[in-house]
C-alpha cells in the first residue's frame, strides 16, 4: 500500500472526493478498519468560506476527516479583490502577468465572487491567486501528516485483503481532481499543481490530474452550462501548455510575486492528465445514466479501488503515470517541437466483479427496516378485525393491562366502594415497601431512636420507673416521627427512580412488540391511572398516620399501670413498650411513604408521561410522513437510501432494479435470488437454540423487535447498539419537584422534567437493521462473507452446480471488462490520424485474482485472449496477479487506452465545436469572455518552438505574399497560402478574440494563434484534422519539418521560400507582399533591403513598446514596455504576450534575408555565402563541411 494525497479543486473535485472517502470508509469497514488511515490525506479547495454539503446526504470532505480551504474573499466585490492583487503584483514588477487576460474593467464585473466565480475562469484564477499562500499552507499541512510516526504505525498495521504491505520508503502519490469546465475548479487546478511542486520531497512525476470533461454537464440544460464548453476549451490550451513546459515561466513568475517560490520550478508540474467524460469506450456509450453524479461516483469508486489495492497502485504508477509516451504519435497537429513523453493523456475506467452479496446485505437491511416501520405503525392491527384502530388498541390494552401494571410495579386497582386506597394500600405494602421490609424498618427506627433512652427498671420501685418511662416516651416522640419520615423519604427516592425506569422499559417493549399507536395508548391510560387512582389513593393513605407515635397499646398500658413495688426484671415490659411504638412507627412509615408517593404520582404526569407522549407523537407523525412520501432521486446507482418508499417490501413480487444494477459493478449473486435467500436467512437469524426455526411471519416479528430495541446476543465480543443507546433514550435528567433535595446526600435538586428521544427515524432503523444483518456468525453473515474462491470450489455444491458457477463467472468477467472501459470516448478516425497505423485498444489492470491453480483461471484468460481490442500486456498482467488468497470477495478491474494524443478524445473537443457553430455572433462574442486565465504563452496548446515557428511563418508569409489579412469591415477570415494545393486556406472565423475587441492593429497574430483552440475543437470534423491545416501551413512557411524544428543538416523551409521570392519577386499566390517595392521589377538587393527595413521596423517597434528593457537585448522604454499600474494593464494589447516571439522571429528573418540574398543571386554572379548553420544564421559557430558521405 502507498500513501496518497488527494486534492479536489472546485465543486466537481469536492463531490468526487466525498464519494471517494465514503467508498474507502465502506471498504475499510469491511476489513475491520473503522477510519481512513492517516496515510491517505484529502484536501478540498473551493471558493466558499465554508464547504458545501456532501452529495446524496454524505458528509463533505471535512466532515469525513479531510481538510477544506475556502479561497473566496470576505466580500463579494471583484473590484476590491482585483485592486489588492494588482497592487501586490505591481509592487513586485509582475503586473504584466495578468494584463491580457484579467477583466479589462474590474468595476464592470458584477459576479458575487464570495461564493464562486460564476463559470468565469479568469475570475476564478484571480480568486485563487489572492489566496495562494493559504492554499500552499493547507497542502503542506496535509502532506506533513503523511510522514508522522503515527501515520507510519497506522499504515503498517493495515491488513486489507489485496492491499499488500505498506512500503514506507515509497514516495506518496498525488491525485488532483477537478473539472475542465467550471470557473473556480478549472481555473485553480493548474496553480494547485504548481503549488504542490513547491512542497519539498513531493515528486511531480507521481502526480496524476483527473479532469472532468464538459460533456458530463449536458443534462443540465443550456442556461446552466453557458460557459462550460468555452472553459474546457481554454483549459485544454493551458493544460497542454503546462505539459509542454510553455507555462513554467509565467507560473513561476506570478507565484514568486505572491511570495511562493522554490527555484526555477518544475518544467512540467504533473505526470499525466486523465480526462473523464460521460461516455465510455470507442462506442461512446453513456456511463450509467450519464448524470454528473454517476460520473463522479464512478470515478470515485475507481480511484478508491486503486488506493485499496497494492497491485492496482503499482500498475497505475508503472503504466499510467510514468510509462513514457505509450504509443508514438504524429506531432504535426499538436506537440510539435515538444517532448512527446509529456503530452499524451491517460484514461481511467473501473469496474468490479464481486460476489454481490454486500448488495444482498443492503437489500436485507432495507427490507427489514421497512418491515420495522410497518410494524411500528400497524403492529396493533389484526388483519381480520374490522374494528377501528382505537378499538383494537384498547382491546389489546384491556387484555394486558394488569400484566403491564405489574411489570411496571404499579397497583392494580379494582373498583371498590371503600375507595381507591384499598388497592393502593395492598400495593404499598406488597410492592413499594413490602410489609416485611416495613416491619424491619420500623423496628430499626424504634431500636435506634428509643431503646437506648429508656431507663433500666430492674431494682426500682414501679412508682418511680413508670413515670420516667412516660417522660422518655414523650421526649422521644418527635425523634421517632422524624426518623420514620426520613426512612420513608429515602425509600421513596429510590423507588421513584426505579418506577421511571420500569415505565420506560415497558413503553420501549410496547413499541417493539405492538408499535407506536399501542405504546401511545398505553401512556395515555397510564396517565389517567396514576393521576386518578394512584395519586388519590396515596393521598388518602397519607392521612392515616398515628396521632401519637409513642402511644401504647391497651395491653401494654394496662401492664404498666399494674406494675407495683420493686421491679425485679424490666425486659418483658420494655419489649412490650418498644413493640407498641414499633407498630406506630410502621403506620407512620407508610403514611409518610404514601404522601411522598402521592407527590411523585402528581409530578410523574407532567415530568415523565407528558414528555413520553410528546416523543411518541412526534415519532409517529414523522414516521407516517416518511411512509407516505414517495421515493425521490433514487436512480439505479443509488443503492443506499433511507427513504422508506425505496425500501423493498415483504409483499413485493420482485427485487427493485437498483439492487440488480450498478454503473460499474457486476455481481455473481443475481438479485433475483435475494427474495428466496431472505426468506431462508431471516428465520435462521432469530431461531432460538433447541426450539427450531419459526415461521417466516413470526421471524419478521422477532427480527423487528431486535431492530427496534437494538438488543441481541453477539458472539464476537461486540456490544449490540441498544446497549449503548436504548431506543427510548432519556436525553435530560429527571429531577422531580417531589424531592427538593437528595435525601441521601442532602444536595439541593433543581426540578426539571425529563426529555426523550425515540431513535426510530428511518435512518436509525436502517442503521440498526444493517447491524442486525451483519451480526458475526449469524445466517446473513455466513452467506454474505463467502469469497470468490469459496464460491468456485464449494465442496457442498454438486459438480453440475459448480460448472454453472464457472460459466457464470466467465460471462460476468466479460461483462465487467466491458464496463471497465475508460471514461473517455475516442474518435477512431482522429486516432488513426494522430497515431498512424493504430486501432483503438483497451488495456486492463486487475487487483488480486484469487483463482490460482483453478481451471476457471484458464477460462478467464481465454476471455482476454479472444477479444481483439484488448492489448497483449493485459493477459500477462492477469496471469501475474493470480493468487490463492481466499478472503477476496471482489476483483477490481481498471481499464484504459494506451496513452493517446489529447486531440484523440472527443469529450473535450466536440461539445465546444458544436456550441460555437450553433451560436449567434453575439453569443460567440460572449463565448470567450473571461475564459482564458493565463498569458498566451502559457495558454496556447503548443511548445514555445512551435509558437516561434508560427510567428516566424506569419511575418515571412506577410513578406512573401502567403498571408492575407482582411480589410475593413473584417468580415473575411485571415488566410494562408497552401502551396501543396495551390489554394488559400482559412483560419477560424470569427476569431475567439474578434477585431472588435482588438486594442491595436497588430493584434491579428495573437488572435489567430489563440483561435487554434477552435481549430482543435473542429479537428474531428471530416476530413479529420483538416481544421488544423492553416496552422500547419503557417508553420511550414518557416519550418516544414513534420515533428520538430529542423536540425542537423536539415534547413528550415524559410530559406528556400525566401530565396525564391528574393530571386523573382513573384508571390505565386495572386496576393501582394506586405512590403512595398518588392515586386518583380525590383532588384534582388532592393527587394532584400526593403524587406529587411520592414522587418526591422516591426522588430524595433516590438522591442521598444512591448518588451522590458534588456529582455533579449530589447531596448524597451515604450508604452507597454513595463506595466506598472492597473490602468495600463487594462489597455495592454494581447500582442504583448507574443512580443518576445515576434522580436525573435523578426531577428531570425533578418538574418535569413542576408543569407538568402546571396543564394538568390544568378549562378554566374560571384556568391560569398556565409556557411549554413544547423537551423538558422543566428548561431555563432561554423560547421565544417566535407561533402556528403
Amino acid at each position: 500500500m502507498r500513501r496518497f494525497l488527494v486534492v479536489g479543486c472546485g465543486g466537481s473535485g469536492a463531490v468526487t472526493l466525498a464519494y471517494m472517502m465514503d467508498q474507502l470508509r465502506s471498504d475499510l469497514a469491511a476489513a475491520g478498519v473503522d477510519r481512513i488511515p492517516g496515510g491517505w490525506q484529502f484536501v478540498s479547495i473551493d471558493v466558499p468560506t465554508a464547504p458545501e454539503a456532501g452529495p446524496d446526504g454524505l458528509g463533505n470532505v471535512r466532515d469525513q476527516g479531510g481538510y477544506y480551504f475556502g479561497s473566496g474573499p470576505q466580500g463579494d466585490s471583484y473590484g476590491v479583490l482585483d485592486n489588492a492583487l494588482s497592487n501586490q503584483l505591481a509592487a513586485r514588477g509582475s503586473l504584466d502577468e495578468i494584463a491580457t487576460w484579467a477583466p479589462r474593467d474590474p468595476s464592470a464585473v458584477t459576479v458575487p465572487i464570495g461564493s464562486g466565480a460564476g463559470q468565469y475562469r479568469a475570475l476564478g484564477r484571480m480568486i485563487t491567486l489572492s489566496k495562494a499562500g493559504g492554499i500552499r499552507e493547507t497542502l503542506q499541512y496535509a502532506w506533513d501528516q503523511l510522514f508522522t510516526v503515527q501515520t507510519a504505525t497506522e499504515m503498517g498495521a493495515l491488513n486489507v485483503p489485496g492491499g499488500g504491505s505498506f512500503e514506507q520508503e515509497e514516495s506518496p502519490i498525488v491525485l488532483v481532481v477537478s473539472s475542465m469546465a467550471g470557473g473556480a475548479g478549472a481555473s485553480m487546478a493548474l496553480d494547485v499543481c504548481r503549488l504542490l511542486t513547491l512542497i519539498p520531497k513531493l515528486d511531480p512525476r507521481l502526480m496524476g490530474v483527473f479532469m472532468v470533461a464538459p460533456d458530463i454537464f449536458d443534462g443540465l440544460g443550456r442556461s446552466a452550462t453557458t460557459g462550460v464548453r468555452a472553459n474546457a476549451l481554454a483549459m485544454l490550451g493551458e493544460i497542454v501548455a503546462s505539459q509542454l513546459g510553455s507555462a513554467r515561466e509565467h507560473d513561476v513568475e506570478i507565484l514568486r510575486a505572491l511570495g511562493q517560490q522554490n527555484g526555477a520550478g518544475e518544467k512540467v508540474p504533473f505526470a499525466r492528465v486523465f480526462p473523464v467524460g460521460r461516455r465510455v469506450g470507442v462506442e461512446g456509450a453513456p456511463f450509467g445514466d450519464g448524470s454528473q453524479k454517476a460520473i463522479y461516483r464512478g470515478l470515485a469508486r475507481g480511484l478508491a479501488g486503486m488506493m485499496m489495492s497494492g497491485a492496482a497502485t503499482r500498475q497505475f504508477v508503472q503504466y499510467d503515470l510514468t510509462n513514457g509516451a505509450g504509443l508514438s504519435g504524429q506531432r504535426d497537429n499538436i506537440g510539435w517541437g515538444g517532448q512527446w513523453d509529456n503530452l499524451p493523456w491517460g484514461t481511467y475506467g473501473f469496474s468490479s466483479l464481486s460476489m454481490g452479496r454486500d448488495r444482498y446485505a443492503e437489500y436485507s437491511a432495507q427490507r427489514l427496516a421497512r418491515s420495522t416501520v410497518d410494524r411500528l405503525l400497524d403492529g396493533h392491527r389484526n388483519p381480520g378485525n374490522a374494528a377501528s384502530d382505537d378499538d383494537q388498541v384498547n382491546s389489546i390494552l384491556d387484555s394486558q393491562w394488569q400484566t403491564l401494571l405489574t411489570t411496571m410495579g404499579l397497583p392494580v386497582v379494582q373498583a371498590d366502594p371503600r375507595g381507591a386506597q384499598v388497592g393502593i394500600s395492598a400495593w404499598l405494602t406488597g410492592v413499594v415497601l413490602p410489609q416485611g421490609d416495613g416491619l424491619r424498618m420500623a423496628r430499626q427506627v424504634t431500636e435506634s431512636e428509643l431503646r437506648g433512652y429508656l431507663p433500666s427498671g430492674s431494682g426500682l420501685n414501679a412508682s418511680q420507673w413508670v413515670p420516667e418511662i412516660q417522660r422518655v416516651l414523650g421526649a422521644r416522640r418527635q425523634a421517632l416521627t422524624a426518623s420514620a419520615e426520613v426512612h420513608a423519604l429515602v425509600h421513596a427516592y429510590q423507588w421513584h427512580r426505579t418506577l421511571a425506569d420500569n415505565i420506560e422499559r415497558t413503553v420501549a417493549k410496547a413499541i417493539a412488540d405492538l408499535g407506536l399507536p399501542y405504546a401511545t395508548a398505553l401512556v395515555n391510560r397510564l396517565t389517567s391511572h396514576i393521576k386518578d387512582q394512584v395519586r388519590v389513593g396515596a393521598e388518602d393513605l397519607a392521612k392515616q398516620a398515628p396521632t401519637d407515635i409513642t402511644a401504647q397499646s391497651a395491653d401494654t398500658a394496662q401492664a404498666l399501670s399494674a406494675l407495683k413495688g420493686t421491679i425485679e426484671s424490666d425486659a418483658d415490659i420494655v419489649d412490650r413498650v418498644l413493640a407498641s411504638c414499633s407498630q406506630n412507627v410502621y403506620r407512620q412509615l407508610y403514611a409518610s411513604l404514601s404522601g411522598k408517593v402521592a407527590e411523585v404520582a402528581a409530578a410523574l404526569v407532567p415530568e415523565i408521561l407528558q414528555p413520553l407522549l410528546e416523543a411518541l407523537n412526534d415519532a409517529q407523525t414523522s414516521m407516517r410522513r416518511a411512509r407516505s412520501k414517495p421515493a425521490s432521486d433514487v436512480g439505479l446507482a443509488r443503492l443506499s437510501t433511507d427513504q422508506y418508499g425505496a425500501w423493498p417490501a415483504d409483499k413485493a413480487d420482485r427485487v427493485p432494479k437498483r439492487f440488480a444494477e450498478a454503473n460499474n459493478e457486476v455481481m455473481l449473486t443475481p438479485s433475483a435470488d435475494f427474495m428466496v435467500q431472505y426468506r431462508s436467512d431471516l428465520p435462521l437469524a432469530v431461531a432460538s437454540s433447541g426450539l427450531g426455526t419459526p415461521p417466516f411471519e413470526e421471524s419478521v416479528k422477532r427480527a423487528v423487535v431486535g431492530v427496534v430495541t437494538g438488543l441481541w446476543q453477539t458472539i464476537d465480543g461486540s456490544k449490540s447498539p441498544g446497549e449503548e443507546h436504548p431506543v427510548l433514550e432519556r436525553t435530560s435528567a429527571w429531577r422531580t419537584r417531589a424531592f427538593p433535595y437528595d435525601p441521601g446526600t442532602r444536595d439541593a435538586l433543581i426540578p426539571s422534567a425529563a426529555r426523550y428521544d425515540l431513535h426510530l427515524r428511518p435512518a436509525e432503523l436502517l442503521a440498526r437493521a444493517r447491524q442486525f444483518v451483519g451480526r458475526t456468525g449469524e445466517s446473513f453473515d455466513r452467506f454474505c462473507r463467502v469469497s470468490l474462491r469459496e464460491y468456485i470450489e464449494d465442496p457442498t455444491v454438486p459438480e453440475y452446480a459448480l460448472e454453472e458457477r464457472r460459466e457464470r463467472l466467465q460471462a460476468k468477467f466479460a461483462e465487467a471488462l466491458s464496463l471497465a472501459r475508460p471514461l473517455a470516448s475516442v474518435n477512431q478516425q482522429a486516432l488513426e490520424a494522430l497515431h498512424p497505423g493504430q486501432q483503438v485498444e483497451y488495456r486492463y489492470k486487475f487487483t488480486s485474482v484469487p483463482f490460482l491453480n483453478l481451471p476457471v483461471a484458464d477460462s478467464l484468460e481465454q476471455v482476454l485472449q479472444k477479444n481483439p481490442m484488448i492489448d497483449h500486456e493485459t493477459r500477462s498482467e492477469f496471469v501475474r496477479l493470480l493468487t490463492e488468497e481466499d478472503r477476496l470477495t471482489r476483483i477490481d478491474i481498471f481499464g484504459s487506452y494506451p496513452n493517446y494524443s489529447p486531440l484523440a478524445y472527443d469529450s473535450v473537443l466536440t461539445p465546444a465545436a458544436k456550441q460555437w457553430a450553433d451560436s449567434t455572433p453575439t453569443q460567440q462574442e460572449s463565448f470567450w469572455q473571461w475564459r482564458r486565465s493565463r498569458p498566451l504563452a502559457a495558454s496556447l496548446p503548443m511548445h514555445y518552438s512551435e509558437r516561434r515557428a508560427l510567428t516566424a511563418g506569419w511575418f515571412l508569409g506577410l513578406v512573401v505574399g502567403r498571408l492575407r489579412l482582411p480589410s475593413e469591415p473584417y468580415d473575411e477570415p485571415v488566410r494562408v497560402w497552401d502551396a501543396a494545393s495551390a489554394a488559400w486556406v482559412d483560419f477560424p472565423h470569427p476569431l475567439l478574440t474578434p477585431p472588435s475587441r482588438f486594442l491595436a492593429n497588430n493584434d491579428w497574430l495573437p488572435a489567430v494563434l489563440e483561435s487554434v483552440l477552435l481549430a482543435m475543437a473542429r479537428s474531428h470534423e471530416s476530413p479529420v484534422m483538416q481544421s488544423m491545416l492553416p496552422y500547419r501551413t503557417l508553420r511550414a512557411i518557416y519550418d516544414a519539418s513534420p515533428e520538430k524544428p529542423a536540425g542537423g543538416i536539415l534547413e528550415v523551409s524559410a530559406k528556400s521560400i525566401l530565396t525564391q521570392w528574393l530571386r523573382t519577386g513573384e508571390t505565386g499566390t495572386g496576393w501582394q507582399s506586405q512590403v512595398t517595392d518588392t515586386g518583380p521589377d525590383v532588384s534582388i538587393d532592393a527587394r532584400a533591403e526593403n524587406a529587411a527595413t520592414w522587418l526591422g521596423r516591426v522588430r524595433e517597434f516590438t522591442g521598444l513598446h512591448y518588451m522590458a528593457a534588456g529582455e533579449d537585448a530589447a531596448p524597451g522604454g515604450g508604452t507597454f514596455s513595463a506595466i506598472t499600474d492597473r490602468i495600463t494593464a487594462s489597455h495592454t494589447p494581447i500582442f504583448r504576450d507574443i512580443a518576445p516571439d515576434v522580436y525573435w522571429a523578426t531577428g531570425e528573418l533578418l538574418n535569413l534575408i542576408e543569407e538568402c540574398r546571396h543564394r538568390a543571386e544568378p549562378p554566374d554572379r560571384p556568391v560569398h555565402e556565409p556557411a549554413a548553420s544547423a537551423t538558422s544564421a543566428s548561431h555563432a559557430f561554423v560547421i565544417p563541411d566535407a561533402g556528403q558521405f
